[in-house]
């Protein structure tokens, strides 16, 4: 877009008059460039700090009254929603009027800008939660629990995780390229993400070059592959996918992707394809869900649809699965132990405590052992199986006995789950489990057998997931 374009688009806006084609032509620029959206609204707020600024004759007179116009503008709200939103609908929103300004002066006004020390406040829309091996690129540096304003995050390498107030969580595999559009709009540019979306948070949007996601309570990725094809998958739940702004390819029509199902637009702009999901690894997958490291005998279940833990069988590894997030129980629940330490079979045997947790949000979780069920083969040998898995979140309890596991299935176990009622589902003997002291960690030491009709153990980790949010979300 040439500069001359840029500045008629610009004061058509600010003067209400822009049409349809000039908001797609808008949009589309907003979507190659996103330092052109920021110039966009950088020059809008211009115009809105000189509003009401009136002809003086007396030049001294006119400079102090465009500093205190400018400084004033501080206080202004973020209009970059105000714009996208207007843009997309071609509906007035902007939360204050606007006046034409001649360019000249903008530029003026500008030159003074640079003279002002005090910046205004720039507002958080997400907070950076986790990060793993996570290197930044163009020199951007962040701390977790930092809070993130608009703009383009640059993650050449690991995995971060940032949260947004509605309890949305987005995971980054890098290299990526993400944009914070809003607390409910962000844009991928390049990249793997990953969206966990509680009922509070429905329509969230991810927009791309291919294709706009909004959810509609949800589960899902979206990838970008260095072709420029784009893959969006549904782990549970549903999306709608929709041509972006302004896309008159035809390559991707509106419609709703369910769970299970795919969609790819290949980088060649041709027609979108339909598939299955198929299970795979996404190493952002775990933190999506609070996991911070698993190791050993232990793995995160991969990121796939979601399926009953006894339809998952591993002979190899114990599997986490996800349960409820920011649960809000009713009744207290009778759990095995809550102090860390390291508790034998012998020591758990018979143990219980119980647990108050009406007050409080908490997140569950499921580690199974679950070897492929063979009707014919003989029992195996006893092996040792030791892992660990870390949390994000420290651990309040634990509950190993087959009949407390039982019993809080309702309470703290995935709705859409059918859970097992079998004698061995609990811990056994030879087995011992481990609370680390700061309550992260726990590490298990079971003897399996990899060859065992019925053979299944389970434990249910119950984590403290901070203030109660108000929403009880079972989504996996």
């Amino acid at each position: 877009m040439t500069e001359e374009r840029f500045q008629e688009l610009l004061e058509d806006y600010a003067d209400g008059t822009i049409d349809e084609a000039g908001s797609e032509e808008l949009m589309a620029g907003f979507a190659e460039d996103a330092e052109l959206k920021e110039r966009f609204v950088s020059q809008l707020r211009v115009a809105n700090a000189l509003h009401g600024l009136q002809a003086m004759d007396d030049s001294e007179q006119r400079t102090s009254q465009v500093l205190d116009s400018i400084r004033l503008a501080k206080d202004a709200p973020d209009i970059s929603e105000s714009v996208i939103t207007e843009l997309r609908g071609n509906i007035k929103v902007v939360p204050f009027p606007l006046m034409r300004i001649g360019w000249a002066i903008a530029a003026a006004v500008a030159l003074i800008l640079a003279l002002i020390t005090q910046r205004p406040a720039v507002e958080s829309v997400a907070t950076l939660a986790n990060a793993a091996d996570a290197q930044w690129a163009d020199d951007q540096t962040f701390s977790e629990n930092e809070g993130l304003p608009t703009g383009m995050l640059r993650l050449d390498s690991g995995i971060a995780r940032i949260d947004f107030a509605t309890g949305v969580r987005v995971t980054l595999e890098g290299p990526a390229r993400l944009e914070l559009l809003s607390k409910t709009e962000v844009r991928l540019h390049a990249g793997n993400l990953a969206a966990h979306v509680p009922p509070a948070g429905v329509g969230f949007q991810v927009y791309t070059k291919k294709v706009d996601v909004t959810d509609l309570g949800t589960t899902f990725g979206v990838s970008i592959g260095t072709d420029g094809s784009t893959d969006v998958e549904v782990f549970e739940g549903k999306v709608e996918v929709a041509p972006p702004v302004g896309d008159r390819s035809g390559s991707v029509t509106r419609e709703i992707i369910l769970e299970g199902d795919a969609i790819n637009v290949p980088g060649d702009a041709t027609k979108a394809r339909r598939r299955r999901l198929k299970p795979r690894s996404f190493r952002g997958w775990q933190m999506l869900f609070g996991v911070l490291n698993t190791g050993g005998r232990i793995k995160f279940i991969n990121a796939q649809a979601i399926t009953n833990p006894s339809e998952v069988t591993d002979a190899e590894n114990i599997i986490v699965f996800p349960e409820r997030f920011h649960s809000a129980p009713q009744d207290s629940v009778t759990a095995t132990f809550t102090s860390p330490g390291t508790y034998t079979h012998k020591e758990l045997r018979n143990r219980s405590e119980p647990i108050v947790l009406q007050k409080r949000a908490v997140h569950s979780y499921l580690l199974q052992f679950n070897p492929p069920f063979n009707e014919t083969a003989a029992n195996s040998d006893q092996i040792p199986f030791i892992g660990e898995v870390t949390f994000d979140r420290p651990i309040i309890a634990v509950i190993t006995d087959r009949e407390q596991l039982i019993r809080s299935d309702p309470q703290l176990g995935k709705r859409r789950f059918t859970y097992p009622d079998r004698p061995v589902r609990g811990l056994e003997h030879g087995d011992s489990i481990t609370l680390s002291a700061d309550r992260h960690t726990l590490t298990v030491d079971w003897l399996v057998m990899q060859s065992l009709k019925n053979g299944m153990d389970q434990v249910r980790v119950v984590v403290d997931a901070g203030a109660r949010t108000g929403a009880d979300s079972s989504v996996y």
